[in-house]
């Protein structure tokens, strides 16, 4: 009884050794199920509602990548998560990759889409000139949006003293603007076809200034360290939606409205209103210091730096990491 006991232990720890070794050897091969969610924040804006199509379409899943998507209204709310280190990457504009590295190392992995006439400067008024000694909104002073408005300033002989900036989210555009405590503001969707619908004129869009509103999904360097095989494949996944929503125009529109809590009309108004840049594009977009990429980054690099925000431009590979969109890593 006894040889037959201790025959029964030496069996169960066996098997329950061969268990270990094969739960290791899966975790050793990256199965995303064996880990902890790689956690995206994303905020209300056409272009990055590609992430809802990898992940309902299951292209996530498919390329061994296990990804939660933290959704919010507003941009700040995103971007607030991700530098508290609640999650572990954000969809944002190339600007704030540039100022975010003075508080936590990052890096851009994917150029998503430019802006076109997505972002827009919306006001009752009808000439910029109209502006003059008078408020009007950006999503945060010092920021992207700033840059973007004393940009639309310049292109018409003026500066950015000649108005006054207060820090308005492009969603309250027009209830400041209704309130008199603004008379323009920069927005982007929805706000931007509601603006239009009451009126408003169109004073500048990004068109005039390709690639300076960038949008990007950015990764903290630790992550991009420790766990390369999964950004990787959110990369191919993020090619596959976007091809997904060539081809499948209709049902990648109800995905993206819906997730996104947007209209089905105002998301593909937003669409039309961007320019979403391909596996190609990215490859030379991204690929060096030569691409347009950095070459605004350093545009938006001398913004900050002017304003004593940053100390010095960054170098190319501070902010950009071109392996995966180049497909140089190998399993």
């Amino acid at each position: 009884m006894v040889r037959k006991s201790i025959l029964a232990i030496i069996v169960s720890i066996i098997a329950v050794s061969i268990i270990v070794i094969a739960l290791v050897q899966d975790d050793k091969i990256g199965l995303a199920t064996k880990k902890d969610p790689i956690k995206i924040a994303l905020n209300q804006w056409p272009g990055y509602a590609v992430l809802f199509i990898a992940q309902e379409k299951g292209f996530f899943e498919k390329n061994g990548v296990n990804v939660e998507l933290i959704f919010n209204i507003d941009y700040s709310d995103s971007q607030q998560k991700y530098l508290n280190g609640e999650v572990d990457g954000v969809c944002q504009v190339l600007a704030d990759t540039i100022i975010q590295n003075k508080e936590l190392p990052s890096k851009i992995v994917y150029v998503i889409d430019y802006s076109t006439s997505g972002d827009v400067i919306v006001s009752p008024l009808s000439s910029v000139n109209d502006l003059k000694g008078k408020a009007v909104g950006v999503e945060g002073i010092n920021s992207f949006s700033h840059l973007f408005f004393i940009k639309i300033l310049e292109s018409h002989g003026m500066g950015e003293d000649d108005v006054f900036f207060k820090s308005v989210p492009a969603h309250n555009v027009i209830k400041e603007i209704e309130s008199g405590n603004i008379v323009a503001g920069h927005t982007w969707e929805p706000t931007r076809s509601l603006a239009l619908s009451k009126n408003y004129y169109s004073l500048g869009t990004a068109a005039e200034f390709p690639y300076l509103v960038t949008d990007v999904i950015t990764f903290n360097s630790k992550v991009i360290n420790d766990r390369p095989k999964e950004l990787h494949a959110i990369v191919i996944s993020l090619s596959e939606a976007q091809e997904f929503i060539k081809t499948n125009p209709d049902e990648a529109l109800k995905i993206m409205s819906k997730n996104s809590q947007m209209p089905s009309e105002t998301m593909f108004s937003g669409i039309n209103a961007i320019h979403v840049t391909n596996i190609d594009e990215n490859q030379n977009v991204i690929a060096s210091s030569e691409g347009l990429l950095y070459q605004n980054a350093k545009i938006v690099s001398q913004f900050y730096f002017d304003r004593g925000q940053i100390l010095s431009i960054p170098a190319y590979e501070q902010i950009i990491e071109p392996r995966f969109v180049n497909q140089q890593y190998k399993d």
